[in-house]
């Protein structure tokens, strides 16, 4: 699986090591197969939509416009 390493507008690392939901069958699983994320991990996820049903973890979601800029 690709890593991706996610930066915000000012250069500062959010995610060194993220993975891409970029097929069904990775959106619908998600991070619920994961007990945690290691600091540096993340998802990036190509959609509109975030669940957080059955979760074991708290996360942060940002939305991004198709240009990747934080709405």
């Amino acid at each position: 699986m690709q890593k991706l390493r996610i930066t915000n507008s000012k250069g500062r690392v959010l995610a060194d090591r993220a993975d891409i939901a970029d097929t069904a069958a990775k959106r619908n699983t998600g991070l619920l197969k994961h007990l945690k994320l290691d600091p540096g991990e993340g998802l990036l996820i190509p959609t509109q939509a975030v669940h957080t049903f059955r979760m074991k973890f708290p996360i942060d979601v940002a939305f991004l416009s198709r240009k990747g800029k934080v709405l």
